[in-house]
């Protein structure tokens, strides 16, 4: 009977982290070219929205003249919220873009629309960059 019990539990915990491991990851949406908008400009590589893993992206979403799917499967979605802030002094949507530069699949991205990087929550601060300088008045 302890052995059956145990089989159970086990079982339990591995389900439960097999289902948080897709709950974890994330998809971002990226635009592909500069666009500008009434409430402000996107540029190209800023971040439009981040979306749990297995988000069921529109035609136009999917269409990569337009936006880029980027998945992360070792980020959740919350960690970028700190990355897309507005800017209506400055006329931008996003103060942040990705440092495109520094993405590892950014050609597989460029030529198909969708790539999955290897990036984690600790490296992700390395290729998002401020696009606009904060201005320092020294008295």
């Amino acid at each position: 009977m302890k052995l059956k019990t145990l089989l159970i539990v086990f079982l339990t915990i591995v389900v439960a982290y097999l289902f948080s491991i897709k709950a974890f990851g994330c998809e971002i949406l990226i635009f592909a070219k500069d666009t500008d908008g009434i409430n402000g400009r996107y540029d190209i590589w800023d971040v439009v929205v981040a979306m749990p893993d297995g988000q069921n992206w529109g035609s136009e979403e999917r269409n990569k003249n337009n936006f880029f799917i980027l998945k992360y499967p070792n980020i959740n979605a919350k960690e970028f919220e700190k990355y897309l802030v507005y800017d209506s002094t400055n006329n931008v949507r996003r103060v942040y873009k990705i440092d495109d530069t520094k993405l590892d699949v950014k050609n597989s991205l460029v030529a198909t629309g969708t790539a999955t990087a290897s990036d984690t929550k600790e490296t992700l601060s390395t290729i998002m960059v401020k696009k606009i300088a904060e201005v320092i008045i020294e008295p």
